[in-house]
């Protein structure tokens, strides 16, 4: 696993800029991006100076959907769920 978060974050001004960041996987979303993306609406949410949130992919891909591999055998048993305080994307 990369040290690289799986989903950047930066705010310009009223802007909150979240970037897809797995571009060697198609930036295909495992269970990692759910959380990572999770917490960035979040900080988009809690935030009240932001007042709008951009996604956007680092790479040539946008999003290769979800990386069944990963997020099958969670959906699967039901292990998915995402810390309550989170919103979820």
């Amino acid at each position: 696993m990369s040290s690289e978060p799986r989903i950047t974050t930066e705010r310009r001004g009223p802007v909150l800029l979240m970037g897809l960041n797995r571009p060697a996987k198609g930036n295909a979303f495992d269970i990692a991006m759910l959380h990572g993306l999770a917490d960035a609406f979040t900080q988009l949410e809690d935030d009240a100076g932001l007042r709008c949130g951009v996604v956007f992919a680092h790479g040539a891909l946008f999003t290769g959907g979800l990386d069944l591999t990963d997020v099958a055998p969670a959906l699967a048993t039901g292990a998915l769920a995402l810390p309550p305080e989170t919103v979820d994307p």
